[in-house]
């Protein structure tokens, strides 16, 4: 059977090389939940590596989001040395159908996937709060929630939580 990724990829010799050093962890998240700082913090250990590009989203299946070429995936860890930590962050496989399989396929069911959840309530204010700063948003919190409840409305995090934890079995 051809597996999910060799049906995705041609693998050149280059990216087969590259492929020494590849993630041992992926930082997967909800929007607003401190993955940028978290990633942020890890960039500055001594011992972990994580490429200088946040969120390659090589894993996501809408390609359109991320890096398409394996050879600039794997090149991302090419300089990862000896690191005991080796990881990448795109929240946005959190919410991707195909990214558990993908990486699964890639990367082995061994991979860490730490996926990073914040209380709702907390969540929804942060995006209101982005909102506000970037002039989409003119309501005060409250009224907003109110007239627009449905677009801070999260109906598919439990379906999505599911296929990470089905996946990797964690």
């Amino acid at each position: 059977a051809v597996s999910c990724v060799q049906r995705f990829f041609t693998f050149t010799a280059d990216s087969r090389s590259a492929r020494m050093t590849l993630p041992n962890f992926i930082i997967v998240g909800a929007l607003k939940c401190g993955t940028t700082a978290v990633y942020s913090y890890l960039r500055s250990h001594p011992e972990a590596f994580l490429p200088s590009r946040k969120e390659p989203n090589f894993f996501c299946s809408n390609r359109y989001y991320g890096l398409e070429n394996p050879d600039e995936y794997y090149g991302l860890f090419r300089r990862a040395g000896n690191a005991k930590a080796v990881g990448e962050a795109s929240p946005r496989y959190f919410g991707d159908p195909g990214a558990p399989l993908l990486i699964r396929d890639a990367l082995g069911a061994d991979i860490k996937i730490l996926i990073f959840l914040r209380n709702p309530v907390d969540t929804v204010y942060s995006m209101w709060g982005q909102m506000v700063q970037s002039g989409l948003e003119g309501l005060p919190f409250e009224m907003a929630y109110v007239t627009g409840q449905t677009r801070f409305e999260d109906r598919d995090f439990i379906r999505r939580f599911g296929r990470w934890r089905y996946m990797f079995d964690y």
